[in-house]
């Protein structure tokens, strides 16, 4: 990336351009075990050569920036329409290193980055108790890498249509299991797990249904002791630098899933644990010096780590259910509130029931944690009467959360039961425990939670110079504000005024009202021209009247429980970007795959007169199919430029590529600090856009496939066709290798203006390593350039066949 820099004054700003704010895709590995140190890429967006690297809470130290190194990248096989038609992002590799203590607590941390153009939304980070093993990803067919059990892998499906292969040594009669978490972590991979043994037959495989925040696992027990192969794809073969997993594979007992699902605090509790080889187990967990929401104890079975529970706590008396619980009869004991119910629906259409004695007139607040806990209860809440009548009843509590929530009013004095049932009759388990808190209340309530744990704010532009505006022209959009969002409980219909704390000087914030009966509100921040570039920390409390009193709540991010809360939200302050680069709209309507064209664009600088570089952008309206594009300098003072594409051999053909630019410079701001900003358009005058089609150059070799014999040599045949308007031009034939298949090459042959034929030959070492993937022939002229293309595979005369993993039907 650039280098470049510039002076500039913010009071001389002429325009005021919109940052490109930055992005992270991923980091690899997502994970680490406690002990450890690591390496790490973060794929990153608009960082232009590092960000600011953070981690959330304590046991981890990590590198205080990330820095750009070259990025890992396979292309995969190319889409067609419709998918062709969709945006792609491209984030870049940054290298940076995390250091995990000792005695760091199991579970999620999160992540973030920033940059002068504003932060990140933060990411999952696992600290782990396994060892941990990191794929070194490589082009071709998967090649299976032995690892020892137990232990927690670190992959990627990368490119499209990849598959990852596992290879691990099992004892006759031992279980194996493999669990993966993908989806929990904010991956988008769909997991299909197989495993087979020696023989090439399945052993266990499944395929993942599940929805978004769920992973999947398969569990064998070896027949005879061997090696047996795990295979890991996506369910419709997709995949990218972000599809990231951490696969556990273990023979010793993990948990699979435990009851309760908490206790109280400054007590214990006698944790039922069931096991991933289904065995249940009871241990002891002290909560005597557990403080806040949750505390995750690690589990050993039979001196072994097992895994972790993730522990709900509360100041409330407990209670258990007791089997069956359908029914309770009339002498059965009421429950004394407040509590905090704990119950599991064991089978397919069991139903707990909790019998509570009311006044009339009394509210109590109803509050299941299950799905909410990590259970796989779909929670159906409903309250009856004396007669089993219905008379309350909540399925989920808000849009998108399965967890149920009720506050109840007594018409009457009497007996009331409380039943908790799953959403669908037929669904029960071990993993569908629940605890249900019942309190009392006063009166309604509200909660308040933020929709994102960040805002970047573009500081406005000083005035400048100049006749007045023109007050016809069109005001640019408003940008997006922070989200409030309002939770009632019970019929609760009040204003509710937002207080925020820790904004930076002469930072404001309108829009801090929750009119009574809204549902949200969009706060949006101000910050004036001399605002110092910053990350700052925000806490927002809302405050309305309950109950003739006034109350507050603090607005928090939602996260999965287990994890650090997010109380704060990070508000940047970026500087607007004074330059831009236009065009005008042309469209080229036979761009020949193989052939580099470029586009005149202009630049509009704003008073900026540094140095710019100019890119593709990070972020693309539509998948770029190979095309590529250098990095280019444009001197101070320049005020155009062209650019050049380059369209691949292999691309769709009719496709209509579009390219969007990103130009870079640095800044020097009021207080004299250096900044790195860019601009990005993505109107359709400044894409470079063109319709695909056939290469002019052709190449083909007498067999699409060849033998890759140790020590040896193979003589491979090319006919090479060239355009007309190509007649006559020398063309030079080179072998493209994939970077990791080191012991495979061939000396360059030029081919004569008046020949179409010529024999290009192989060389492979005695030990040529692995050779898993097609090499290219290239043919190419220089004048004009283009470049014509043919893959032949090379199967190794010594290879032995092991059982083919396929798609799943």
């Amino acid at each position: 990336m650039f280098r470049a820099l510039a002076s500039l004054s913010v009071a001389t700003l002429l325009a005021s351009g919109r940052a490109e704010p930055p992005g992270a895709a991923y980091i690899f590995p997502a994970g680490a075990q406690r002990g450890t140190k690591t390496e790490i890429r973060v794929g990153g967006f608009y960082f232009h050569g590092s960000a600011a690297l953070s981690f959330e809470g304590s046991g981890i130290l990590a590198s205080p920036t990330v820095k750009e190194t070259t990025t890992i990248w396979f292309e995969g096989p190319l889409l067609s329409e419709p998918a062709s038609q969709q945006k792609e992002d491209y984030p870049k590799d940054y290298l940076g290193e995390v250091r995990v203590d000792a005695g760091a607590t199991l579970g999620v941390r999160y992540w973030h980055c920033h940059t002068s153009q504003g932060t990140t939304a933060a990411m999952r980070f696992v600290v782990g108790d396994l060892p941990e093993f990191v794929e070194k990803e490589v082009e071709g067919a998967a090649i299976p890498q032995t690892v020892q059990l137990p232990v927690t892998i670190n992959g990627r499906i990368f490119p499209r249509e990849d598959l990852d292969l596992w290879r691990v040594h099992a004892e006759a009669g031992q279980t194996v299991v493999c669990s993966v978490a993908a989806r929990r972590l904010g991956y988008p991979l769909q997991v299909v797990l197989e495993v087979r043994g020696a023989d090439g037959k399945a052993v266990g495989t499944t395929r993942a249904n599940a929805p978004i925040g769920s992973d999947e696992s398969v569990s064998f027990i070896a027949e005879q002791a061997g090696d047996y192969d795990v295979a890991i794809h996506d369910a419709g073969f997709a995949g990218g630098q972000n599809f990231v997993y951490r696969l556990t594979v273990c023979s010793t007992p993990r948990i699979e899933s435990f009851f309760p699902l908490g206790g109280r605090r400054g007590e214990s509790v006698e944790l039922e644990v069931t096991t991933t080889s289904k065995e249940q187990r009871t241990v002891p967990i002290s909560l005597k010096d557990a403080v806040g929401e949750s505390l995750t104890a690690p589990v050993q079975l039979d001196g072994k780590a097992a895994g972790a529970a993730v522990l709900h706590l509360d100041d409330l008396p407990e209670l258990r259910e007791s089997e069956p619980d359908e029914t309770p009869g009339a002498g059965a004991k009421a429950v004394t509130l407040p509590a905090i119910l704990n119950g599991r629906i064991g089978t397919g259409g069991d139903v707990d029931a909790w019998p509570i004695d009311l006044e009339k007139g009394q509210m109590v607040l109803f509050e299941v944690l299950a799905e909410d806990l990590g259970s796989k209860l779909d929670s159906l809440l409903t309250v009856h009467d004396s007669e089993d009548k219905e008379v309350g009843r909540n399925d989920d509590r808000a849009e998108g959360r399965a967890d149920s929530r009720l506050l109840f009013t007594a018409a009457n004095a009497g007996r009331f039961v409380v039943k908790v049932a799953d959403r669908f009759a037929s669904r029960g388990g071990a993993a569908f425990a629940y605890r249900l808190r019942a309190t009392p209340q006063a009166g309604p309530d509200f909660a308040l939670t933020v929709a994102a744990d960040f805002i970047n704010v573009i500081r406005e532009s000083a005035p400048v110079p100049g006749p007045e505006p023109d007050a016809k022209k069109k005001e640019p959009p408003k940008a997006p504000g922070l989200k409030v969002e309002l939770a009632p409980v019970g019929d609760f219909a009040k204003d509710v005024t937002l207080e925020i704390a820790g904004l930076p000087g002469g930072v404001t914030a309108s829009g801090t009202t929750i009119a009574a009966k809204q549902k949200f509100t969009e706060v949006r921040f101000t910050a004036p021209p001399n605002t110092p570039i910053q990350v700052a920390r925000l806490s927002i409390r809302g405050t309305a009247e309950v109950n003739g009193q006034k109350v507050s709540r603090l607005a928090t991010a939602t996260r999965a429980f287990g994890e650090p809360p997010g109380e704060a939200v990070r508000l940047a302050v970026v500087p607007p970007v004074p330059f831009k680069h236009v065009s005008e709209y042309l469209v080229t309507n036979d761009q020949p795959g193989g052939t580099t064209a470029a586009k005149h664009f202009r630049l509009e600088r704003g008073g900026f007169e540094g140095p710019l570089t100019v890119t593709l952008a990070d972020r693309q309206l539509r998948y770029l199919g190979g095309v590529t594009g250098p990095a280019i300098a444009v001197a101070p003072g320049q005020t155009e430029f062209d650019y050049p594409i380059i369209y691949p051999v292999e691309i769709e053909q009719g496709h209509t590529s579009r390219a969007q630019l990103m130009v870079v410079g640095e800044m020097t701001d009021f207080d004299g600090s250096r900044h790195r900003i860019s601009y990005t358009s993505a109107e359709q005058n400044d894409q470079v856009i063109a319709i695909t089609t056939a290469p002019r150059i052709k190449v083909t070799t007498s067999e699409t496939s060849y033998p890759a014999p140790s020590a040896g040599r193979i003589r491979v045949p090319v006919t090479v066709e060239r355009d007309p308007t190509l007649a006559g031009r020398p063309i030079r034939l080179e072998l493209d290798v994939p970077a990791h298949m080191t012991g495979v090459k061939a000396a360059a042959v030029d081919l004569p203006s008046d020949s179409e034929t010529a024999v290009i030959e192989i060389v492979f070492a005695e030990a040529p390593g692995v050779v898993n993937a097609p090499v290219t022939i290239v043919a190419r002229t220089n004048d004009p350039p283009c470049v014509g293309a043919a893959k032949i595979e090379l199967v190794p005369v010594h290879q032995t066949p092991r059982g083919k993993f396929a798609p799943a039907p």
